[in-house]
Protein backbone atom coordinates (compact mmCIF):
# COMPACT_ATOMS: atom_id res chain seq x y z
CA UNK A 1 0.00 0.00 0.00
CA UNK A 2 1.48 3.35 -1.01
CA UNK A 3 2.13 5.91 1.72
CA UNK A 4 -0.44 8.48 0.51
CA UNK A 5 -3.27 5.92 0.38
CA UNK A 6 -2.25 4.55 3.76
CA UNK A 7 -2.21 8.02 5.35
CA UNK A 8 -5.70 8.82 4.05
CA UNK A 9 -7.04 5.48 5.24
CA UNK A 10 -5.56 5.94 8.71
CA UNK A 11 -7.06 9.43 8.92
CA UNK A 12 -10.46 8.04 7.96
CA UNK A 13 -10.24 5.26 10.55
CA UNK A 14 -9.21 7.74 13.27
CA UNK A 15 -12.31 9.88 12.68
CA UNK A 16 -15.17 9.17 15.06
CA UNK A 17 -18.27 7.78 13.42
CA UNK A 18 -21.68 9.09 14.49
CA UNK A 19 -22.22 5.88 16.47
CA UNK A 20 -18.91 6.33 18.27
CA UNK A 21 -19.78 9.93 19.10
CA UNK A 22 -22.99 8.79 20.77
CA UNK A 23 -21.17 6.10 22.76
CA UNK A 24 -18.42 8.54 23.79
CA UNK A 25 -20.85 11.26 24.77
CA UNK A 26 -22.95 8.89 26.85
CA UNK A 27 -20.17 7.15 28.70
CA UNK A 28 -18.29 10.39 29.21
CA UNK A 29 -21.15 11.82 31.28
CA UNK A 30 -20.33 11.99 34.98
CA UNK A 31 -23.60 13.46 36.26
CA UNK A 32 -26.58 11.06 36.48
CA UNK A 33 -28.87 13.92 35.51
CA UNK A 34 -26.89 14.78 32.36
CA UNK A 35 -26.66 11.11 31.51
CA UNK A 36 -30.46 10.76 31.77
CA UNK A 37 -30.95 13.85 29.61
CA UNK A 38 -28.61 12.49 26.95
CA UNK A 39 -30.34 9.10 26.95
CA UNK A 40 -33.66 10.83 26.31
CA UNK A 41 -32.20 12.90 23.46
CA UNK A 42 -30.40 9.96 21.82
CA UNK A 43 -33.24 7.43 21.95
CA UNK A 44 -34.39 7.99 18.37
CA UNK A 45 -30.89 7.59 16.99
CA UNK A 46 -30.26 4.46 19.08
CA UNK A 47 -33.48 2.87 17.84
CA UNK A 48 -32.73 3.68 14.22
CA UNK A 49 -29.10 2.54 14.25
CA UNK A 50 -29.32 -0.39 16.64
CA UNK A 51 -26.65 0.74 19.10
CA UNK A 52 -25.73 -1.58 21.96
CA UNK A 53 -26.73 0.59 24.91
CA UNK A 54 -28.33 -1.58 27.63
CA UNK A 55 -29.68 1.50 29.48
CA UNK A 56 -32.66 1.31 27.11
CA UNK A 57 -35.17 -1.44 27.87
CA UNK A 58 -35.74 -2.03 24.14
CA UNK A 59 -32.08 -2.88 23.52
CA UNK A 60 -31.40 -6.62 23.57
CA UNK A 61 -27.77 -7.55 22.99
CA UNK A 62 -27.43 -11.09 21.61
CA UNK A 63 -25.02 -13.43 23.35
CA UNK A 64 -24.24 -15.18 20.05
CA UNK A 65 -23.98 -13.58 16.61
CA UNK A 66 -24.45 -15.45 13.32
CA UNK A 67 -23.84 -14.43 9.71
CA UNK A 68 -27.60 -14.19 9.18
CA UNK A 69 -27.83 -11.45 11.82
CA UNK A 70 -25.63 -9.09 9.80
CA UNK A 71 -27.44 -6.76 7.46
CA UNK A 72 -26.63 -6.32 3.78
CA UNK A 73 -24.43 -3.33 4.64
CA UNK A 74 -21.80 -5.86 5.76
CA UNK A 75 -20.14 -8.12 3.16
CA UNK A 76 -20.53 -11.16 5.41
CA UNK A 77 -24.27 -10.47 5.45
CA UNK A 78 -24.28 -10.85 1.65
CA UNK A 79 -22.46 -14.17 1.65
CA UNK A 80 -18.86 -12.95 1.47
CA UNK A 81 -16.28 -15.29 3.03
CA UNK A 82 -14.37 -12.43 4.67
CA UNK A 83 -15.53 -9.21 6.30
CA UNK A 84 -13.61 -6.49 8.14
CA UNK A 85 -14.94 -3.75 10.41
CA UNK A 86 -13.60 -1.17 12.84
CA UNK A 87 -14.62 -1.88 16.41
CA UNK A 88 -16.68 1.05 17.67
CA UNK A 89 -14.84 2.84 20.47
CA UNK A 90 -16.60 3.42 23.80
CA UNK A 91 -19.05 0.58 23.12
CA UNK A 92 -20.26 -0.80 26.47
CA UNK A 93 -18.61 -4.08 27.38
CA UNK A 94 -20.69 -7.22 26.85
CA UNK A 95 -19.90 -10.92 26.53
CA UNK A 96 -20.52 -12.39 23.08
CA UNK A 97 -19.56 -15.24 20.79
CA UNK A 98 -19.69 -15.63 17.01
CA UNK A 99 -20.59 -18.47 14.66
CA UNK A 100 -17.52 -17.57 12.57
CA UNK A 101 -13.83 -16.94 13.19
CA UNK A 102 -12.80 -13.48 14.41
CA UNK A 103 -9.36 -11.96 14.00
CA UNK A 104 -8.66 -8.93 16.18
CA UNK A 105 -5.92 -6.57 15.06
CA UNK A 106 -4.69 -3.65 17.15
CA UNK A 107 -3.90 -0.92 14.65
CA UNK A 108 -3.23 1.82 17.21
CA UNK A 109 -3.14 1.91 21.00
CA UNK A 110 -4.37 -0.99 23.16
CA UNK A 111 -7.57 -2.78 24.08
CA UNK A 112 -8.79 -4.96 26.89
CA UNK A 113 -9.75 -8.49 25.86
CA UNK A 114 -11.40 -10.97 28.17
CA UNK A 115 -11.30 -14.54 26.90
CA UNK A 116 -13.14 -17.03 29.08
CA UNK A 117 -11.84 -16.44 32.59
CA UNK A 118 -8.69 -14.53 31.61
CA UNK A 119 -8.25 -10.78 31.01
CA UNK A 120 -5.54 -9.60 28.58
CA UNK A 121 -4.31 -6.33 27.17
CA UNK A 122 -3.72 -6.42 23.43
CA UNK A 123 -1.11 -3.96 22.13
CA UNK A 124 -0.35 -2.37 18.80
CA UNK A 125 0.48 -4.98 16.18
CA UNK A 126 -1.09 -7.88 18.08
CA UNK A 127 -3.11 -10.33 15.98
CA UNK A 128 -5.55 -12.51 17.93
CA UNK A 129 -7.53 -15.29 16.23
CA UNK A 130 -10.64 -16.44 18.12
CA UNK A 131 -12.51 -19.69 17.55
CA UNK A 132 -16.24 -19.73 16.75
CA UNK A 133 -18.41 -20.10 19.82
CA UNK A 134 -15.82 -18.72 22.27
CA UNK A 135 -17.19 -16.13 24.68
CA UNK A 136 -15.12 -12.96 24.96
CA UNK A 137 -15.26 -9.18 25.37
CA UNK A 138 -13.47 -6.19 23.83
CA UNK A 139 -12.88 -2.98 25.78
CA UNK A 140 -11.86 0.24 23.99
CA UNK A 141 -12.41 3.48 25.92
CA UNK A 142 -9.90 5.81 24.28
CA UNK A 143 -8.71 6.69 20.77
CA UNK A 144 -7.24 3.22 20.12
CA UNK A 145 -8.12 1.60 16.77
CA UNK A 146 -9.11 -2.06 16.70
CA UNK A 147 -10.02 -3.84 13.47
CA UNK A 148 -12.02 -7.07 13.44
CA UNK A 149 -11.78 -9.57 10.56
CA UNK A 150 -14.65 -12.06 10.26
CA UNK A 151 -14.15 -15.35 8.42
CA UNK A 152 -16.96 -17.80 7.72
CA UNK A 153 -16.43 -21.16 9.36
CA UNK A 154 -17.96 -23.07 6.46
CA UNK A 155 -15.61 -21.62 3.84
CA UNK A 156 -12.35 -23.16 4.99
CA UNK A 157 -12.70 -26.26 2.85
CA UNK A 158 -13.69 -24.19 -0.15
CA UNK A 159 -11.28 -21.29 0.15
CA UNK A 160 -8.65 -21.64 2.86
CA UNK A 161 -7.97 -25.38 3.03
CA UNK A 162 -4.32 -24.86 2.03
CA UNK A 163 -3.84 -23.10 5.37
CA UNK A 164 -4.66 -26.39 7.08
CA UNK A 165 -2.38 -28.49 4.89
CA UNK A 166 0.88 -27.87 6.72
CA UNK A 167 2.32 -28.84 10.07
CA UNK A 168 2.15 -25.49 11.87
CA UNK A 169 0.51 -23.71 14.78
CA UNK A 170 -2.19 -22.18 12.56
CA UNK A 171 -3.22 -25.53 11.10
CA UNK A 172 -3.40 -26.97 14.63
CA UNK A 173 -5.57 -24.03 15.68
CA UNK A 174 -7.98 -24.31 12.75
CA UNK A 175 -8.14 -28.11 12.84
CA UNK A 176 -8.89 -27.91 16.56
CA UNK A 177 -11.51 -25.19 16.05
CA UNK A 178 -13.26 -27.08 13.26
CA UNK A 179 -13.09 -30.66 14.48
CA UNK A 180 -12.05 -30.99 18.12
CA UNK A 181 -14.55 -31.52 20.92
CA UNK A 182 -12.39 -29.10 22.94
CA UNK A 183 -11.44 -26.32 20.52
CA UNK A 184 -8.75 -23.79 21.42
CA UNK A 185 -9.99 -20.40 22.58
CA UNK A 186 -7.60 -18.23 20.62
CA UNK A 187 -4.12 -17.93 19.20
CA UNK A 188 -2.07 -14.75 19.59
CA UNK A 189 0.65 -13.43 17.28
CA UNK A 190 2.12 -10.58 19.38
CA UNK A 191 3.75 -7.40 18.09
CA UNK A 192 3.60 -8.03 14.35
CA UNK A 193 5.17 -5.53 12.00
CA UNK A 194 4.32 -3.16 9.19
CA UNK A 195 3.82 -5.86 6.54
CA UNK A 196 0.93 -7.28 8.56
CA UNK A 197 -0.51 -3.79 9.08
CA UNK A 198 -0.40 -3.16 5.33
CA UNK A 199 -2.26 -6.40 4.54
CA UNK A 200 -4.96 -5.64 7.11
CA UNK A 201 -5.38 -2.10 5.79
CA UNK A 202 -5.54 -3.40 2.22
CA UNK A 203 -8.33 -5.74 3.33
CA UNK A 204 -10.19 -2.86 4.95
CA UNK A 205 -9.76 -0.86 1.75
CA UNK A 206 -11.29 -3.71 -0.28
CA UNK A 207 -14.32 -3.86 2.00
CA UNK A 208 -14.71 -0.12 1.48
CA UNK A 209 -14.15 -0.46 -2.29
CA UNK A 210 -16.77 -3.20 -2.66
CA UNK A 211 -16.65 -3.91 -6.39
CA UNK A 212 -16.92 -7.17 -8.35
CA UNK A 213 -13.33 -8.10 -7.51
CA UNK A 214 -13.52 -7.48 -3.77
CA UNK A 215 -14.57 -10.98 -2.69
CA UNK A 216 -11.67 -12.73 -4.43
CA UNK A 217 -9.20 -10.07 -3.35
CA UNK A 218 -10.30 -10.37 0.28
CA UNK A 219 -9.92 -14.15 0.18
CA UNK A 220 -6.47 -13.88 -1.38
CA UNK A 221 -5.35 -11.20 1.06
CA UNK A 222 -6.43 -13.37 3.98
CA UNK A 223 -4.41 -16.29 2.61
CA UNK A 224 -1.40 -13.96 2.31
CA UNK A 225 -2.01 -12.76 5.87
CA UNK A 226 -1.89 -16.34 7.18
CA UNK A 227 1.30 -17.05 5.23
CA UNK A 228 2.99 -13.85 6.44
CA UNK A 229 2.06 -14.60 10.04
CA UNK A 230 3.56 -18.07 9.77
CA UNK A 231 6.70 -16.93 7.98
CA UNK A 232 7.53 -14.07 10.29
CA UNK A 233 5.88 -14.72 13.64
CA UNK A 234 5.18 -18.44 14.19
CA UNK A 235 8.01 -18.61 16.72
CA UNK A 236 6.33 -16.09 19.02
CA UNK A 237 2.71 -17.25 18.54
CA UNK A 238 0.94 -19.05 21.35
CA UNK A 239 -2.47 -20.36 22.35
CA UNK A 240 -4.04 -17.88 24.77
CA UNK A 241 -6.22 -18.95 27.67
CA UNK A 242 -6.14 -21.20 30.71
CA UNK A 243 -5.15 -24.88 30.30
CA UNK A 244 -8.86 -25.72 30.09
CA UNK A 245 -9.24 -23.22 27.25
CA UNK A 246 -6.07 -24.18 25.38
CA UNK A 247 -7.76 -26.70 23.11
CA UNK A 248 -7.31 -30.33 22.20
CA UNK A 249 -4.39 -32.69 22.68
CA UNK A 250 -1.49 -31.64 20.36
CA UNK A 251 -0.69 -35.20 19.27
CA UNK A 252 -4.32 -35.93 18.47
CA UNK A 253 -4.57 -32.67 16.51
CA UNK A 254 -1.53 -33.70 14.46
CA UNK A 255 -3.29 -36.99 13.66
CA UNK A 256 -6.39 -35.08 12.53
CA UNK A 257 -4.22 -32.75 10.47
CA UNK A 258 -2.51 -35.73 8.82
CA UNK A 259 -5.88 -37.26 7.91
CA UNK A 260 -6.99 -33.88 6.54
CA UNK A 261 -3.87 -33.73 4.33
CA UNK A 262 -4.18 -37.34 3.12
CA UNK A 263 -7.95 -37.74 3.03
CA UNK A 264 -8.05 -39.22 -0.49
CA UNK A 265 -6.02 -42.32 0.33
CA UNK A 266 -6.03 -42.39 4.15
CA UNK A 267 -6.75 -45.65 5.94
CA UNK A 268 -6.57 -46.37 9.65
CA UNK A 269 -3.59 -48.69 9.46
CA UNK A 270 -1.46 -46.21 7.52
CA UNK A 271 -2.39 -43.32 9.83
CA UNK A 272 -1.63 -45.39 12.93
CA UNK A 273 1.71 -46.47 11.46
CA UNK A 274 2.66 -42.90 10.65
CA UNK A 275 2.37 -42.04 14.36
CA UNK A 276 3.65 -45.40 15.67
CA UNK A 277 0.40 -46.44 17.33
CA UNK A 278 -1.71 -49.53 16.97
CA UNK A 279 -4.81 -49.11 14.82
CA UNK A 280 -7.06 -49.63 17.83
CA UNK A 281 -5.26 -47.01 19.93
CA UNK A 282 -5.21 -44.52 17.06
CA UNK A 283 -8.95 -45.00 16.55
CA UNK A 284 -9.58 -44.35 20.25
CA UNK A 285 -7.52 -41.13 20.06
CA UNK A 286 -9.50 -39.87 17.08
CA UNK A 287 -12.80 -40.62 18.79
CA UNK A 288 -11.66 -38.99 22.03
CA UNK A 289 -10.73 -35.79 20.16
CA UNK A 290 -13.62 -35.53 17.70
CA UNK A 291 -16.42 -37.77 18.92
CA UNK A 292 -16.20 -39.65 15.60
CA UNK A 293 -14.62 -42.97 14.78
CA UNK A 294 -11.97 -43.00 12.05
CA UNK A 295 -14.38 -43.93 9.24
CA UNK A 296 -16.95 -41.29 10.22
CA UNK A 297 -14.30 -38.59 10.59
CA UNK A 298 -12.76 -39.43 7.20
CA UNK A 299 -16.22 -39.43 5.62
CA UNK A 300 -16.85 -35.96 7.03
CA UNK A 301 -13.54 -34.60 5.65
CA UNK A 302 -14.20 -36.09 2.22
CA UNK A 303 -17.76 -34.78 2.15
CA UNK A 304 -16.64 -31.26 3.07
CA UNK A 305 -14.00 -31.27 0.34
CA UNK A 306 -16.61 -32.58 -2.10
CA UNK A 307 -18.95 -29.77 -1.06
CA UNK A 308 -16.24 -27.28 -2.03
CA UNK A 309 -15.89 -28.85 -5.49
CA UNK A 310 -19.66 -28.89 -5.92
CA UNK A 311 -19.88 -25.19 -5.09
CA UNK A 312 -16.86 -23.92 -7.00
CA UNK A 313 -16.65 -26.19 -10.07
CA UNK A 314 -18.87 -27.77 -12.73
CA UNK A 315 -17.33 -31.22 -12.39
CA UNK A 316 -19.73 -34.15 -12.45
CA UNK A 317 -20.69 -35.89 -9.24
CA UNK A 318 -18.79 -38.98 -10.38
CA UNK A 319 -15.61 -36.95 -11.01
CA UNK A 320 -15.86 -35.26 -7.63
CA UNK A 321 -16.37 -38.60 -5.92
CA UNK A 322 -13.15 -39.85 -7.53
CA UNK A 323 -11.31 -36.67 -6.54
CA UNK A 324 -12.15 -37.09 -2.85
CA UNK A 325 -11.31 -40.78 -2.70
CA UNK A 326 -14.36 -42.81 -3.80
CA UNK A 327 -14.07 -45.13 -6.80
CA UNK A 328 -17.83 -45.77 -6.91
CA UNK A 329 -20.24 -42.84 -7.46
CA UNK A 330 -22.95 -44.71 -5.57
CA UNK A 331 -20.72 -45.11 -2.51
CA UNK A 332 -19.79 -41.43 -2.69
CA UNK A 333 -23.43 -40.32 -2.89
CA UNK A 334 -24.41 -42.44 0.11
CA UNK A 335 -21.44 -41.13 2.13
CA UNK A 336 -22.24 -37.52 1.20
CA UNK A 337 -25.86 -37.96 2.20
CA UNK A 338 -24.82 -39.27 5.63
CA UNK A 339 -22.94 -36.03 6.29
CA UNK A 340 -25.17 -33.40 4.66
CA UNK A 341 -28.56 -35.12 4.63
CA UNK A 342 -28.97 -34.59 0.88
CA UNK A 343 -27.46 -35.80 -2.37
CA UNK A 344 -24.47 -34.00 -3.94
CA UNK A 345 -26.70 -32.69 -6.73
CA UNK A 346 -29.25 -31.34 -4.28
CA UNK A 347 -26.44 -29.65 -2.34
CA UNK A 348 -25.05 -28.07 -5.51
CA UNK A 349 -28.50 -26.90 -6.56
CA UNK A 350 -29.13 -25.27 -3.20
CA UNK A 351 -25.74 -23.57 -3.05
CA UNK A 352 -25.70 -22.28 -6.60
CA UNK A 353 -29.39 -21.36 -6.73
CA UNK A 354 -29.98 -23.44 -9.87
CA UNK A 355 -33.73 -23.56 -10.33
CA UNK A 356 -33.61 -25.92 -13.31
CA UNK A 357 -34.17 -29.62 -12.58
CA UNK A 358 -30.93 -31.55 -12.47
CA UNK A 359 -30.62 -35.33 -12.51
CA UNK A 360 -27.78 -37.10 -10.72
CA UNK A 361 -24.82 -37.45 -13.08
CA UNK A 362 -23.12 -40.85 -12.77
Amino acid sequence: MNSAKKRLLLEKLAEYTEDEKVYRELYGQKSPEKRADFLAQAEGYVREHGLFIPDYSFVKIPEHFTEEMYSSQFPIGRGFDVNLVKHSRYTPVFVYSLSFFEILYVLRGTCGHRLGSEMYTLHRGDVCLISPGVKHTIEVFDDSLILSVHVRKDTFDRTFHTTLSYDNILSDFFIGSLYSRRPPGSILFPETGEEIEDIILEMYSEVDEEDVFSRNLLNNLLTILFARLLRGYRGSAYIAGTPEEAGGDPVRLRILSYIYDHYREADLGAVAGQFHYSAAHCSRMIRAETGYGFSAFLRRIRAERAAAYLTETKRTVADIGMLVGYESPEVFIRAFEKVFGMSPTAYRKRKQGDAAPVREQL
